[in-house]
């Protein structure tokens, strides 16, 4: 794939920095000592990440993130689908072009750690940039930011970003993903649409392999070289991530979200959700009701 490197000029874009959301609630959450997480959401377009001293981990929420990254002279396209992470070393500055409306989060570490941690920026050396496949540090991470308006919680939160760390430094030693042999940027993006459309049909691979133009066995492969999942993954982690935009605060029944993401059987959609998230549909919907109307209750 021939990458065009664009002038300087055409790279000087907005910071990627937190936006508040119409709800009202905190765009970025500081643990002191140990990493800050923010949510940055915003149109198309060239954006700005700071020179850090920190790594920088950006998870894409529930949509696919394509563009390109240019870091040290280099621009290469990335991809970033929900369930992967884009990992940034500590270094300088680098600018990333986004061809699609975004909604990410963003979290640095605090490179020191908490007392007695072994300094993290050294266990990086072999990550580099790119898109890695890690639900763990997905759910690590939505975890820390869904409860920024909790009362903190010092050794979960100590825990939680000493097990994200152990995890960057476990995908540090793995061999790096192959990204060559997947989708053509257009047919992902084909593919992803037509699957947040259809999220409560049953979807086929003859289906999804006729809207990207191939045969079921090569689009198979390329999928997954694109996303790091099989089409069946993707498609059951685009219905649980729908599940938990129904359940937050909305007030539906688990029987109905179940059907609206394409589940017949109630309790196959729960014990999944369960697998997937660490609680139930009903304790997760619960938690995410605002905490005002969690302490009016």
């Amino acid at each position: 794939m021939t990458v065009n490197v664009q002038p300087a000029s055409l790279w000087t874009g907005q910071p990627l920095t937190p936006q508040p959301s119409p709800g009202g609630d905190a765009s970025e959450r500081t643990i002191p000592g140990l990493a800050r997480i923010r949510r940055a959401r915003g149109p198309a377009g060239p954006h700005a990440l700071p020179a850090s001293p920190e790594p920088t981990l950006l998870l894409t929420r529930g949509r696919l993130a394509q563009g390109t990254m240019r870091s040290g002279g280099a621009a290469r396209p990335f991809t970033l689908a929900p369930g992967q992470v884009l990992v940034l070393p500590p270094g300088p500055a680098a600018e990333m072009r986004l061809d699609q409306e975004h909604d990410l989060l963003v979290l640095t570490i605090d490179p020191a750690g908490p007392a007695g941690a072994s300094p993290l920026t050294g266990d990086l050396d072999g990550l580099g940039l790119g898109a890695r496949t890690s639900p763990l540090i997905t759910a690590l991470c939505e975890s820390l930011w869904a409860e920024r308006d909790d009362t903190p919680d010092g050794g979960f939160d100590r825990s939680r970003v000493a097990t994200l760390r152990h995890e960057l430094a476990r995908l540090s030693r793995a061999a790096p993903a192959r990204s060559t042999g997947g989708l053509a940027p257009w047919a992902l993006r084909r593919v992803m649409a037509h699957i947040d459309a259809s999220v409560s049909d049953a979807l086929t691979l003859d289906e999804l392999a006729g809207v990207a133009r191939l045969s079921t066995y090569h689009f198979a492969r390329a999928f997954k070289a694109s996303t790091g999942l099989p089409p069946h993954r993707w498609i059951q982690m685009r219905r649980i991530e729908r599940a938990k935009e129904l359940l937050a605060g909305r007030g539906m029944r688990v029987v109905d979200v179940a059907a609206a993401v394409g589940y017949e059987n109630p309790s196959r959609f729960a014990k999944l959700f369960h697998r997937e998230t660490g609680l139930s549909p009903r304790a997760f919907g619960r938690r995410s009701e605002p905490a005002a109307a969690r302490s009016a209750s």
